[in-house]
């Protein structure tokens, strides 16, 4: 993988893997609650005049690909 290049990703297998229970909606807020701590920082910041960190985040994500149409995975 490009995004991790130290990590070893090569014995994952598709059984190492379960469907996230709750779909999209529990995976944003497994993720949301995960980030808390830089959305705060983000929205303490100047730069954050262009949207709150979680509008951005998930503006940015839909962008590149559309969640709705994703099975998601953990």
């Amino acid at each position: 993988m490009q995004i991790y290049p130290d990590y070893d990703f090569s014995k994952l297998r598709a059984q190492h893997f379960i469907k996230q229970e709750g779909g999209l909606e529990q995976a944003e807020e497994v993720a949301e609650e995960r980030l808390v701590e830089v959305s705060e920082v983000w929205d303490s910041k100047p730069i954050s005049a262009e949207g709150d960190f979680q509008t951005m985040l998930w503006t940015g994500i839909n962008e590149a690909i559309d969640l709705r149409e994703c099975d998601i995975y953990r």
